[in-house]
C-alpha cells in the first residue's frame, strides 16, 4: 500500500488519471480501484485539514477494493452510497454533518433525496450538496447496521450489482428516519 501526498494539482491529476483541469472540486484524497495506492490532494497541506482522518477514509476504500476483483471494484465505485457511506462512517464522520444538522436539512429543508443519485440535487445550495449527500450515505449505512446487523452483509452483497434501483429499503429508511426527531 502506498499513500502519495501530492504537493500540486498537476501531480494529483496525473496520478489519478480521472480528474480534468488544474483544480478539481474539493477532493482531499482518492484511491485507485486496485486498492493499493492512495493519492492525497494538495488541500491536505492546508493547516485546518486533518490528514489522518482523510487517510482513514481512503483506507476504507482501499480495503473494499482489495477484497474484490478489479472489475468488481470499478462496479463498486459506482455504488456511491455504499462505498462513501462506509468510508465516512468508519473513517471520518467528524468531517461531515451531525445527525441533528443533517436531519434538519433533510426533513425541514426538504432535501431528503433517494439514496442513489438524484437529479433534484441541483436544487440544493452547492455549498452543502456533497457534504450533505456523504452524510446521508453515512446515516443510511448506520441505519442498516442498527436495523438488522445479522442481515447486513447479505443485504450489501445483494445490492452491489444493481444497488437500490428497484429496492424498497431506501424508501423505508427515508420514512423511518424522517419520522423520527433526533
Amino acid at each position: 500500500m502506498k499513500a502519495i501526498v501530492c504537493s500540486d494539482w498537476k501531480r494529483f491529476n496525473r496520478g489519478m488519471l480521472t480528474f480534468q483541469g488544474s483544480h478539481p472540486q474539493e477532493v482531499l484524497g482518492a484511491t485507485l480501484q486496485s486498492g493499493d495506492v492512495i493519492y492525497l490532494s494538495p488541500l491536505l497541506l492546508e493547516p485546518q485539514r486533518d490528514a489522518a482522518r482523510t487517510l482513514k477514509h481512503e483506507l476504507c476504500h482501499a480495503l473494499l477494493y482489495q477484497n474484490t476483483t478489479l472489475q468488481n471494484s470499478f462496479r463498486l465505485a459506482r455504488v456511491h452510497w455504499l462505498i462513501e457511506g462506509l468510508a465516512v462512517s468508519n473513517g471520518n464522520a467528524e468531517d461531515y454533518l451531525s445527525a441533528k444538522r443533517w436531519h434538519a436539512r433533510a426533513v425541514q429543508g426538504g432535501y431528503l433525496f433517494p439514496i442513489e443519485a438524484d437529479p433534484h440535487i441541483e436544487r440544493m445550495p452547492l455549498s452543502i450538496g456533497a457534504p450533505f449527500m456523504l452524510s446521508e450515505y453515512r446515516f443510511f449505512i448506520e441505519f442498516l447496521r442498527a436495523w438488522d446487523a445479522g442481515a447486513q452483509a447479505t443485504y450489501y452483497r445483494s445490492l452491489i450489482p444493481d444497488h437500490l434501483s428497484r429496492g424498497t429499503h431506501g424508501s423505508i429508511w427515508h420514512i423511518l428516519y424522517a419520522s423520527n426527531a433526533i
